[in-house]
């Protein structure tokens, strides 16, 4: 039976989850990693998507984007970029098969306190499977650049995530950090570990 048709719109935030299929690890190296990014720059803006938030784990990745284009480019950008990756992966590592699981996760971002609380949670994905013990140690986040430590990247559309955080770009970043800081000292941080999520 075919599985229903997501629905993505112009406009919208969306969170995005590609997850290795069976959980397994889909970036062994740097290597792979700035592969990934490479194709995330070219594939993003070809689709009219803004990236505003990004983390890459060993076994997943979280995008944090918002669609100018058309809903439909969403997916196609997606069944692109994984589609390129995992074949690039495979071949590297001499290795078949499908990378990623079939359908990634996705979760509308309806709220401004949505889109901090889901920008923070993408940005501490490594403090909370205890990779680092704090977000600006790890490379391969949006987390330097929302808070003004580290160069964006050519496709993170930094400039408009400070727009929707903050009146100035300085007021963004520290009320950011703030945000980010206090979630660290709260009493339900660290989190409990995920079973192999990492």
């Amino acid at each position: 039976m075919p599985r229903d048709r997501r629905i993505f719109e112009t406009g919208h935030i969306y969170h995005l989850t590609p997850t290795g299929n069976d959980e397994r690890d889909v970036f062994t190296d740097d290597t792979d990693r700035a592969n990934f990014l490479g194709r995330v720059a070219t594939v993003m803006p070809r689709h009219e998507i803004d990236v505003l938030g990004y983390c890459l784990m060993s076994n997943h990745v979280h995008l944090l984007v918002v669609v100018r284009g058309p809903g439909e480019a969403l997916s196609a950008a997606m069944q692109i970029l994984l589609g390129s990756y995992a074949r690039w992966w495979n071949k590297n590592q001499a290795r078949s098969g499908h990378l990623f699981e079939a359908r990634f996760w996705d979760e509308p971002v309806t709220t401004d306190r949505h889109l901090l609380a889901a920008a923070r949670y993408i940005d501490l994905n490594p403090v909370a499977a205890r990779l680092h013990a704090a977000p600006e140690e790890y490379e391969w986040s949006s987390y330097r650049a929302h808070v003004g430590t580290g160069h964006p990247p050519a496709f993170l559309a930094n400039s408009r995530f400070l727009r929707l955080v903050g009146r100035t770009p300085d007021h963004a970043r520290s009320a950011y950090e703030e945000f980010v800081r206090d979630r660290l000292a709260g009493p339900e941080w660290p989190p409990p570990r995920k079973k192999r999520r990492r």
